[in-house]
């Protein structure tokens, strides 16, 4: 998903935007089982879940599993 949603936004943003973004994913309940809505919302910010993981990192001195798409 990562590949598809990098792959996808870096046509449309590349030239127009640089620095954190985030994707909204959900999971939804279908008669075909459990699927997943690969993209609700794009937030061109830092979103909370980016900060949770940030200072997560620097109180357990996790390594970083994030990096900006495009810059």
């Amino acid at each position: 998903m990562k590949e598809i949603c990098s792959a996808v936004l870096s046509q449309h943003l590349a030239a127009r935007y640089e620095g954190p973004l985030g994707v909204d994913m959900m999971l939804v309940k279908t008669a075909q089982g459990i699927m997943l809505h690969p993209c609700i919302e794009v937030d061109l910010r830092r979103t909370m879940g980016y900060v949770a993981l940030d200072v997560a990192r620097a109180e357990y001195d996790l390594p970083s599993v994030l990096r900006p798409l495009f810059g």
